[in-house]
């Protein structure tokens, strides 16, 4: 999930002005907050 957000900024942080929320993956027991 860390790559994944960490490309998804790198690739689209022209069109992110702010992002907020908690992040729930399938498969996985953890939840990942991020702002």
């Amino acid at each position: 999930a860390n790559i994944w957000l960490g490309t998804l900024l790198l690739e689209r942080s022209d069109d992110i002005y702010r992002m907020k929320g908690l992040l729930s993956v399938d498969g996985l027991n953890e939840r990942f907050v991020f702002q």
